[in-house]
């Protein structure tokens, strides 16, 4: 189904930024029996750069947000920003890795939404800069 709107989240694991796209699928697909990791991007810590990895087949349904999961591209940023801030390095390039998802699927700033807007959540964290991201991004 066509992706409509991105959902930005974190990946909140207690092993912050130290986490990466296959730990968080083996996470996913071993205990809770998804199918493949639920985000379909994740960006986090690749040697000494923040680097975006593609997760789950851009074509397929998510498995990130109830509810939101058929139309909603689900983009992580690795790490814990309820408990830290993110590192402005993985800030700036998640802002190049999301634009150009924007550009890519023909999604507006407008339909760039955390996903505490959708489920009971503080996700991607109470210190996420949302205001700052969403400048950043073109909003």
């Amino acid at each position: 189904m066509r992706k409509t709107h991105i959902i930005i989240h974190h990946t909140d694991g207690d092993d912050g930024p130290a986490a990466n796209i296959a730990s968080i699928r083996h996470w996913h697909k071993d205990h809770l029996n998804y199918a493949d990791i639920g985000y379909h991007a994740v960006c986090e810590l690749v040697g000494e750069e923040y680097e975006i990895i593609i997760g789950r087949d851009w074509d397929w349904d998510g498995a990130h947000t109830l509810g939101h999961n058929q139309t909603g591209f689900g983009f992580s940023f690795v790490g814990r920003f309820t408990d830290y801030e993110i590192p402005e390095a993985q800030l700036v390039r998640g802002v190049m890795g999301v634009r150009m998802i924007m550009k890519t699927l023909g999604i507006p700033p407008s339909a760039v939404f955390p996903h505490r807007q959708f489920n009971s959540t503080d996700c991607p964290g109470k210190l996420f800069p949302w205001d700052r991201f969403v400048k950043m991004i073109g909003g």
